[in-house]
């Protein structure tokens, strides 16, 4: 079940996937590419890496295995491709609606 009450309880590299996944419909992959210099997680053309921090990528990587776990994001049909549940997409809401509220 989900154990989530607000999206503030998430780490900052799990917030970054969810809000990715909603960017791009919902869905995600975690690709190999050489910009990314290892696997990462993509969404569209968008990317969560820092070229700074090479951790992370791989920290945004282990966020995906999280959000699964807690019915966040599932499986799609094809391998390392994600989307958003419904509970995903309402956190995912509730974070970009308080990003704008503190801009």
């Amino acid at each position: 079940m989900h154990t989530l009450k607000a999206p503030e309880s998430l780490n900052p590299e799990e917030q970054a996937v969810l809000e990715l996944a909603a960017q791009n419909c919902g869905g995600l992959e975690i690709a190999n590419r050489s910009d990314t210099r290892g696997p990462a997680v993509r969404g569209g053309r968008n990317k969560l890496y820092n070229l700074k921090d090479l951790d992370y990528a791989k920290k945004c990587c282990d966020a995906v295995c999280r959000l699964v776990d807690w019915q966040l994001l599932r499986t799609s049909s094809k391998p390392k491709h994600y989307e958003l549940t419904n509970y995903g997409w309402q956190l995912s809401r509730k974070l970009t609606s308080q990003a704008k509220e503190n801009n």
